[in-house]
Parts: structure tokens; sequence; C-alpha cells
């Protein structure tokens, strides 16, 4: 007999078996009979009893009790036997003693049994399983502890069985605490494996770059909140389809032929700077893109993870710097060729001014002369708006009539187009305080944007009126009296969804636009302390209206053109001392024959150092000069803010002009700050001069 070749239900039936031959065995006896005392013994007979049998018996119930006993030891898993009545353990195999650590049934059936059998159970709920298995197999796990105190996790299985004609518990105990501890390591891996997922997929799920992943046959397997909205769609949509079917060809042929070299190499896959046209919607951006393999236990790229992000934005973002950059470059060289032209501008137009005071009753003349002296001044014009283009500059204000500068810019941005301006200009139009050349600028890019919505010609309303604003009325324009402008074409409009962004820096619809014109008109109105409107519906054309703060208290006046008292009696400048400092003697001698023509008496200095000396020897000769127009810039020497201070320390009362062809320099827009009593921007007419010496001359 094969005892390790049986399974448990063999050894059971083969126990069960022994058993009920040892009982069969117990209850044989021998045959023997005995004579009553009363009866008379006549014979004695003796009788012998063969025991063959028994000893036949015995040692078949002693091989029985052997085999039993072996089969019952040599089976590896724990078995208890117990009384169906009490429960108490009455036998062990083997593999439960050495299971529990014992060498005696005593631990077994002690107390101390029945709290280390089930440490987290009470023994009336050990009791209760008892119950059931009377009726129903039970099964179930619990905590074991031997005698040493040991815990194990254990798999009990309690049933009824009849042995040697008694009913039994018989239990027996499988150690699953390996098993339980990988299953719980199992269970606590899949927990931590599913919270890192769901930790990843938040994360990919609320990252700004587009994460997909594709399979090897070209499915999306995964694709993020961003991506599916680049392409237009809810995740849901995309999941499951060919990525072919997400691109336009091109772009699908040239992604499977990067996805097919990290299939091939298992290496990532960097693109950077990469223009994406995408199929739904249809449009292109810029992005930065990385392909990452997926790969199996075995090393094999399974999937290829794709991460891009979209730096459109950052590319504009960059181009505008370079831009920017090449504009403060351009800036940079303008203001220096800004200033040396005005230097030559104003040689031209003081020659031009002398010319017309030598030329009179020679009309013919005088009118040449004029012309010249009004191109010289349209000459200046430019400079001014390349200045403003491409650096901005502080305005530099003085009263002007709004009617005249928006006149004269429409017809000069007009000259040679085939568009026609209408002119609604309202007589007693209020003054503004403006920079002439800035807002000059600003009405030539509103009349060209007209004329370039209309390419097949057209007509172009300019109205200007006095607008009052009301406190009550007060939004994006505060209370007040202003001065408005309009412009309307007959163009073809702009759209409504992109009618928020015309004024944003390089906006342009149109091919060869660089979207500067109506930025910068916009910057030019807010130095101003204005606004600029705009009304557009695609075929009906665009109206711009521009509104600049009035002169407070010179609703109806003229700017001053001439040296007018305020009884509009002319000044008398005879015997005005003037020093005149400039470096550059084609504009300081026409200058200084200015001033003398106006009765002055003008003196001459080509740097700081000998303006301060001639002011030295007039002031010790009790003969002080009483007015400086100084130059800001000068080349080599001291200039004009130097030059002041260093005066100042002769005389502190002195009056004094600046003057530069750096018309965006901060100081000639703050000039009051630096001390000075007036300024003038290179190239400037007598009127200029008149008009600012009358006005220091009343101020006295």
């Amino acid at each position: 007999m094969d005892i390790k070749a049986m399974n448990k239900e063999e050894l059971s039936a083969e126990v069960e078996k022994l058993r009920k031959r040892i009982l069969e065995l117990e209850s044989r006896d021998s045959d023997c009979h005995v004579f009553s005392g009363d009866c008379p013994v006549t014979a004695v007979a003796a009788g012998a009893v063969d025991v063959t049998e028994k000893r036949k018996t015995e040692d078949e119930l002693e091989v029985a009790e052997k085999n039993y006993k072996a089969i019952f030891d040599s089976i590896n898993v724990p078995i208890l036997i117990q009384d169906f009545e009490s429960g108490q353990v009455i036998d062990a195999n083997k593999a439960a003693f050495e299971y529990y650590d014992i060498i005696s049934l005593d631990y077994l059936k002690s107390p101390e049994y029945w709290k280390g059998v089930a440490p987290q159970y009470s023994f009336d709920e050990v009791s209760k399983i008892l119950n059931k298995a009377r009726t129903e197999i039970q099964k179930f796990e619990w905590i074991t502890r031997n005698s040493r105190g040991v815990e194990k996790w254990a798999e009990i299985m309690v049933r009824v069985i009849e042995l040697g004609g008694k009913r039994v518990f018989i239990s027996t105990v499988l150690d699953i605490h390996a098993r339980k501890l990988a299953v719980e390591a199992l269970n606590e891996s899949q927990a931590m494996l599913r919270k890192s997922e769901e930790l990843y997929r938040t994360l990919a799920e609320s990252a700004n770059e587009m994460i997909f992943m594709i399979d090897e046959e070209g499915v999306i397997r995964f694709v993020n909140n961003c991506a599916a909205k680049s392409y237009g769609a809810r995740p849901e949509d995309i999941i499951g389809r060919k990525h072919n079917d997400m691109f336009p060809p091109e772009i699908a042929k040239r992604h499977n032929a990067q996805m097919k070299k990290v299939f091939e190499t298992g290496k990532h896959l960097y693109s950077y700077d990469r223009m994406e046209r995408m199929k739904n919607p249809d449009r292109t951006i810029w992005i930065d893109a990385m392909l990452v393999p997926v790969k199996d236990e075995t090393g094999k790229v399974v999937a290829v993870i794709g991460i891009s992000r979209d730096i459109t934005e950052r590319k504009k973002m960059n181009e505008e710097i370079l831009r920017s950059s090449k504009l403060e470059s351009l800036g940079t060289l303008a203001g220096g060729i800004a200033h040396d032209f005005n230097n030559v501008l104003m040689g031209i137009i003081g020659n031009l001014t002398l010319a017309k005071k030598q030329a009179p009753g020679e009309e013919k003349l005088y009118e040449l002369l004029v012309r010249a002296e009004k191109i010289a001044l349209k000459a200046k014009n430019l400079t001014e708006q390349l200045i403003t283009f491409s650096r901005g500059g502080v305005p530099i204000k003085k009263v002007a009539s709004i009617n005249d500068l928006v006149k004269d810019s429409a017809q000069f941005a007009s000259t040679g187009s085939n568009m026609v301006c209408d002119f609604s200009l309202q007589n007693d139009l209020w003054n503004a305080e403006v920079d002439e050349g800035q807002i000059t600028q600003v009405f030539t890019n509103l009349v060209i944007n007209s004329q370039q919505a209309m390419p097949d010609g057209g007509r172009i309303k300019i109205k200007t009126s006095n607008v009052v604003v009301k406190p009550e009325d007060a939004g994006a324009l505060p209370a007040g009296n202003y001065v408005s402008i309009s412009f309307s074409d007959t163009g073809h409009g702009i759209a409504q969804e992109i009618l928020p962004r015309i004024f944003d820096p390089f906006f342009s619809t149109k091919e060869k636009g660089k979207g500067l014109g109506l930025a910068t008109a916009y910057s030019i109105i807010k130095m101003h302390s204005g606004s600029i409107t705009v009304e557009s519906k695609e075929e009906q054309g665009t109206l711009f209206i521009v509104y600049i703060p009035a002169c407070t208290g010179n609703s109806n006046a003229e700017p001053i053109r001439g040296a007018v008292t305020g009884n509009g009696k002319s000044l008398d400048f005879t015997g005005l001392r003037i020093l005149v400092m400039d470096d550059e003697e084609s504009v300081l001698f026409p200058i200084c024959d200015m001033l003398t023509d106006m009765g002055c008496q003008a003196r001459a200095a080509v740097n700081g150092e000998q303006a301060i000396e001639e002011f030295r020897k007039s002031f010790e000769a009790e003969e002080p000069i009483e007015v400086l127009l100084l130059d800001l810039v000068v080349k080599g020497g001291l200039g004009g803010v130097e030059t002041l201070n260093r005066i100042r320390m002769i005389d502190k009362n002195v009056k004094a002009i600046v003057s530069s062809g750096y018309s965006n320099d901060p100081i000639m827009a703050r000039y009051k700050d630096f001390g000075f009593s007036g300024v003038l921007v290179k190239p400037y007419v007598a009127e200029n001069i008149i008009e600012l010496l009358s006005r220091i001359k009343k101020a006295d």
C-alpha cells in the first residue's frame, strides 16, 4: 500500500476501514460452560479455547493501528480530531504537532489552545462555527497562533465524520500564510498601481501639453483633454480611432515615419519648433514634440507616447520680441539720423525764412519759398513718424488747430491714390494741446487704413466736432470737453470676430501689413489722454472716431502764429539779449539771423563751455543775457542741461529754452523739470520762436 500516493479522501476511507475492523475483532468472545453446584459431579470436563484467532486479531489490530497512525501522520496537512459534543481535541497528526510547535496533545486540549487557535475570535464565536459544522462543512480563513505565539494565516475546513462508530469533528489546517502575504502584497501593489495610474492620469488630464498613446497598429489608445481639444473633439471621440484619420495625409505620413523610427530603435525622438496643421479644425500651429517608447517585459516597443506643446503664442511672442528688438535698433538709428537730418532741415528752413524776408513784392518767388518751407516741414514730420513708429515717445504738446492737422494729413496720405476725401470740419472747433507730429501720424495711419480697405477706390468722410462728456455719461472718457475726429470709409469692413484685435501690435489681416499702424495710433491717442473707437460690419465699411481733450479756456482761439499780446498788439523783441548754443554752424547762424531779424541781440556759442564764458562776460559787463536757447545734445561738449546748471550758478533767474532734433528725448517732454521755460523741436520756423518768446515775456 502506497500511502504517499493516496489523496485525502482515500486516506480517510482507509482509516475508517481499519477502525471498523478493529471494533469487529474486539467484539468477539470465547465459549465456556459452567456447571451448577447442585449438580452432582460425576465427571469433570475440561474445555480449551483456541486463542489463535484472537492472537491473530490482536496482531491485525496492532498492525491496523500502526497503519492508521502511519497514514494519519504521513498526511502533511495538519489534522485535528475533535469530540462531537465538547469540541475538545482528541487526536492530531504529526503535521499538526509541527504546525502548532507542540510535543503533546496537552496544549491542544488546554484553554491556551482556544486562546491561540484564533486570536481574533472569542470562544463563543469558535463554538458557533463548530455548531454550524454539525450540519454542513465549514471552510474559513483566520489567524492561528502556535505555542510560541507565532501567528499565521490558515485555511480551516471542519466536517463531521463517523469514526469508530462515533461522530467526530475532523479539522484540516492549511497554512496559507505565504499565500495570504503574497495576496496582500499583490493587492497593495495593485492598489498602489491603481493610485499611481490615477495620479498619472490626473497629471496627464490636467497637463497643458497634448498627450496621446498610439499602438503598433496606429490606433490611438489614450488622449488627454488638451490633445482632444486641439483636435476639436472629446477624448472619447478619438480613442480607438486610427491616427491617420486625425491629420491631413501629408502630416500623418510624417508622423508615421517618426513613430516607425521609435518602434524600431526604442529611443526617444525630439522635434522642436515645428509647424503642424490640424485637420479638425483646419488650422496651423507651432509645436515642440517628443515621442517616447512604451516597452513590455521583454523590451519590445508596444506603443508610442507623444507629448506635444503648443508654442504658437510663445513663437508669436518671440517674433514680437525680435521685431521689437529690431525696431529698438531702428529707433536708435532713427534717433541719430533724425537728429542730424533735423539739423539739416533747420538750416534749410532757417535760410528759407530769411529768404522770404528778402523777397518783398516778389509774389512768385515768395510762393516758391513758402512751398519749399512746407516741404521741409513735411520732411520733419516724416522723421517724427519714424521715431514714433520705432520707439514711441512722450508727446511734446502745444496748442494746435485740429482742423488744419487733419486736413493736411488726409491730403498728404491720399496723394496719388484713387480715393476721395470729403471734409466736414466744424468752423468753431476747439483747439487741443497735442504733439503735432504724433497726431499727424495718427490721422495719416487712419486715412491709409481706409485707403487699403478700398483698393478699387472710394470716398472717406472726415468730420470734426466739439463733444462735451457730462459726468453722468462718463465711461471710457472722463467728463470734459473733447475734439472728435471721425473717419468713415465704404470699404470691405472688418469681421466681428477679429474686431477686438485690430489694435493689437503686429496683428494685421493684410498680406503685407505689419500690424503697427493702428497699434501706434492707439498708443499715441492714449498718451494724449484720449480715446479711439471703431465700428465696422463686413462689406459695409468702417468708422473710426478719435477723441482728444480740448484746451480748457481756449474753445474758439486759433493757435498763436505770430508775436501778439493779449490785446492783439505785436510784441517788441528789440534789444532782447539771447544766447544761442548749437554745435552745428549750419543751424546756429540761421537761427541767430532769424533772431536778429526780429530785433534781438543774438550771440552764438558752439558748445557749453563757450556759452558759459559768453554769459559770464555779459553778466560782468552788466549786460546780462536774458534768454538762453540751448541745444540739448552737443557732440564732445557740455549739453543744454549741464550748461544751464552752470549758468544758473552765475544768474539763477535767467530764462532758458531747450532745443533738439531728438524729439523723443524725455527731457524734451519734461523740460520744466530740468529748469527750462520752453522747448523747440528742430526744425522750427520763426513763428515758433516768436510764439515761445511771447509766452516767456508775458510770463514775466
